[in-house]
């Protein structure tokens, strides 16, 4: 079928495309786990650094990411293997496995996406070969019927036991199945 006029199939329109401003985040994971600043790692541990750009195209190209321990590139530490990962949906990892000795750790991480944009991010990490208790609370405190507890431990425990005590001493209950994962719980 002939149309009376082809003008009615054209359309004009404006398109801007607005430059991608925004700076890519990093997170960091030491064993599969989300790294706080303070927490405790192993001495031997696989590292990650997380990227994730809100632009389409992956962070393909390695040398727009820096990974720092203690002011030394990851890459030049003896004993460090290090894997670059592009990530399909915008962003990369970069993995690494290292030995740190005890003591207390600064991990930093630089970035630069394709659009020019940069970012840093650190977390300080903690290592000892002790099995440490610590930041062990309470909430409500005082309470009544009801509380729930919350403590870190530095490393893995084979069993965790809490209990509680009225003012004069006497215990009132106990948990002998309190979780024993390294780190908040």
């Amino acid at each position: 079928l002939a149309e009376l006029s082809e003008t009615n199939n054209e359309t004009v329109t404006q398109v801007r495309f607005l430059p991608d401003s925004t700076a890519p985040e990093i997170r960091f994971l030491a064993d599969g786990r989300p790294l706080a600043n303070g927490d405790y790692v192993p001495a031997q541990a696989q590292y990650e650094v997380q990227v994730q750009d809100a632009s389409e195209y992956s962070v393909s190209d390695s040398s727009l990411v820096r990974v720092m321990v203690d002011g030394r590139d990851v890459r030049e530490m003896a004993g460090a293997t290090l894997e670059f990962l592009p990530a399909p949906a915008g962003g990369c990892t970069v993995r690494f496995r290292l030995a740190l000795s005890e003591g207390h750790h600064l991990i930093e991480a630089y970035v630069r996406d394709l659009g020019g944009n940069r970012s840093e991010n650190w977390v300080s990490v903690r290592v000892s070969s002790k099995l440490l208790l610590e930041r062990v609370l309470n909430y409500p405190n005082p309470f009544a019927n009801q509380t729930s507890f919350t403590y870190f431990l530095s490393k893995p425990a084979e069993r965790v036991v809490i209990r509680v005590f009225t003012l004069a001493g006497r215990e009132v209950w106990n948990t002998h199945l309190a979780p024993g994962e390294p780190g908040f719980n």
